[in-house]
């Protein structure tokens, strides 16, 4: 033993060396501690100031975004004409999260959606702005129709060039609220947008750190600190509460993005940190002691535990899979493996509830799944297998692949489960992409023949007596005359359109197909509702079909109206299955086409009989 400490003594008078070097160096950090922490949490609250106004502004962007999908509605349609204003608007739907959307001409005169009228809106700032021919927002909120405070955003609409009018859509100070409210620092702040003179625009929903009643920030604070340029960290006193306050310029209207937080983040950022450095100086001169106690015993196994770590690496590097085990006695779940992607906590051990919350991340449409594992002491299964997706911690979903065994007793009950878990999402979406192309047509993006046979005849599959569906058969009239006169390029933009008109009449529980050179199909599945008007919602929807086909196409100084006629067939009186449906719908598209086209016809065997 003397011998080897003598060899090792080197080694020994060094690791002393590194332990006092250590131990002041730890001691002089946690002296000076404060003031780092001060900086530092005070240069993140600048950045992550202005990180959520960057947030706010892109969220800004979206429903401008969103406004300018509506302005394709308008822009061939005579703004004079408050009819035809008013009859494209209500055809149109909300989107997003406005309070109402509207249209005005060049003179102000406006129409919702909801067929009211905000006003004129001639001499408001936001309604010059977007008739320069760029998107506005309005400076500060205003008051709407119903007495509401609303801001307005505004998109120019134009035609060869010129701008006719705009379209807008307001929100009021509840869902401008939600777009304020962005996670900030700690998750513990109230965010808050003002004007350049401090009046409150809008305020996250959870303002307990701030009045509710507050009106202008700057009674609060010495506004004169406040740049316009960059961002500005301030504090203050409410009541009994120290605050800080953090603005950034949001670049609009020269609008300010405050969030307000309590002066215990910092001091309980700086009191944490300094109580883990005491922790890590007696840690580290713990396990320097330690250390020190068994350096001859380590130097002599350097060799084995060498060769034990590369082992334990090898191991760890094949284990690539998340491995699982339930136990039922216990009732815990024990999860290893990579789960970062899928949770966010480092434990591997979960209760009961814990648990079923997890298997709720389970995609919706993927629940037999869930189901499988819920009724496992139910059924005498002794695998649960399958392929489905599961809720990320960024809010998106991934594929994943399951094996698993169930382990049971003499008398079936289920006492274990173990299984693995492998992430195939790029396998999978690979696989989904070719089905989505295989079954879409390419220049509409709407269902191709195939797939709206194969759609359409699942859902008769599964019908029952109560269930009432119909099947529309669409042909154009003169689409000829348009490739004819306008080109074929004019005729695959007619296709487009019709595919997009027909998405808005039906909705996403229906299917739209393009199932021929010019002829369309759309299948209605109606609701327990629904079925209660029955035919007049059939009829309403093959009207809505023949008013949004019209239209008159414009090209090489030529036009052409384009128009449809539709034959209807409803389940299950004209049929059960699909060839039949189809069959008779297009007896009535037929009839409709002997009698002049554009106009639509329903099939009745007392009207149409049984001949072909």
């Amino acid at each position: 033993m003397i011998k080897t400490i003598k060899n090792q003594l080197p080694t020994i008078v060094a690791i002393l060396f590194t332990i006092i070097i250590l131990a002041v160096t730890l001691l002089w950090f946690n002296g000076s501690i404060d003031g780092l922490i001060e900086d530092t949490t005070q240069a993140y609250l600048a950045e992550n100031a202005k990180a959520v106004a960057a947030v706010f502004n892109t969220k800004l962007d979206d429903q401008l975004v969103m406004l300018e999908s509506q302005v394709r509605y308008f822009s061939d349609i005579d703004l004079t004409d408050y009819n035809a204003m008013k009859s494209t608007i209500m055809s149109t739907k909300g989107i997003g999260a406005f309070k109402t959307i509207g249209v005005a001409n060049s003179a102000g005169t406006t129409i919702n959606y909801n067929g009211m009228s905000s006003g004129n809106i001639l001499l408001e700032p936001y309604f010059k702005e977007a008739m320069t021919g760029v998107n506005a927002i309005s400076d500060t909120t205003t008051v709407d129709e119903e007495g509401d405070e609303v801001l307005v955003l505004a998109v120019p609409i134009k035609k060869d060039g010129k701008v006719n009018g705009v379209v807008f859509g307001t929100f009021d100070k509840s869902i401008l609220g939600t777009l304020v409210d962005t996670v900030s620092f700690a998750q513990s702040g109230t965010n808050i947008l003002l004007t350049e003179d401090g009046t409150v625009l809008a305020r996250s929903p959870s303002t307990y750190l701030v009045s509710a009643d507050m009106t202008n920030l700057f009674d609060y604070i010495d506004s004169s600190q406040v740049s316009k340029d960059e961002e500005t960290v301030l504090r203050y006193r409410s009541g009994k509460k120290d605050l800080i306050v953090v603005l950034t310029p949001v670049g609009l209207h020269d609008w300010l993005f405050a969030t307000v937080l309590p002066q215990s983040v910092i001091s309980q950022q700086t009191s944490m940190i300094s109580s883990y450095v005491i922790i890590v100086i007696l840690a580290v001169a713990f396990a320097f002691a330690l250390l020190f106690i068994s350096i001859l015993y380590l130097l002599k196994n350097n060799e084995t535990i060498t060769k034990s770590n590369e082992r334990f690496k090898l191991v760890t590097v094949e284990a690539q899979d998340i491995i699982f085990d339930y136990d039922f006695m216990k009732k815990m779940l024990t999860i290893d493996g990579n789960t970062d992607n899928i949770l966010q906590t480092d434990k591997n051990s979960f209760t009961h509830e814990e648990t079923l919350d997890l298997l709720k991340l389970i995609h919706s449409d993927d629940g037999g799944i869930r189901e499988e594992f819920l009724n496992v002491q139910d059924n005498k299964d002794n695998t649960i297998r399958g392929e489905f997706r599961v809720k990320c911690v960024d809010g998106t979903y991934s594929w994943f692949k399951l094996k698993s065994t169930v382990i049971r007793s003499n008398d079936g009950k289920a006492v274990q489960i173990v299984g693995s878990l492998i992430n195939v999402d790029e396998q999978m979406n690979k696989e989904l992409r070719l089905i989505q192309k295989a079954e879409t047509d390419p220049l509409t993006g709407i269902f191709n023949k195939g797939a709206f046979y194969e759609h359409v005849q699942a859902k008769l599959n599964e019908a029952t007596e109560n269930d009432l569906f119909a099947i529309y058969i669409i042909d154009l009239d003169n689409f000829k005359g348009v490739n004819d006169n306008l080109g074929h390029a004019m005729g695959d933009q007619v296709l487009s359109d019709v595919a997009k008109k027909l998405c808005i009449v039906f909705s996403d529980k229906d299917c739209v197909g393009r199932i021929g050179g010019d002829e369309f199909a759309a299948f209605l599945s109606l609701s327990n509702d629904g079925r209660k008007l029955g035919r007049s919602i059939i009829e309403n929807k093959a009207k809505a079909i023949c008013n949004q086909m019209q239209e008159t196409y414009r090209a090489r100084k030529k036009s052409v109206n384009v128009s449809s006629s539709v034959g209807v067939a409803i389940y299950p009186s004209a049929g059960r299955d699909y060839e039949t449906l189809y069959k008779n719908a297009d007896k009535a598209l037929y009839k409709v086409k002997e009698n002049g086209k554009n106009m639509y016809s329903i099939y009745s065997e007392e009207e149409y009989g049984n001949k072909d």
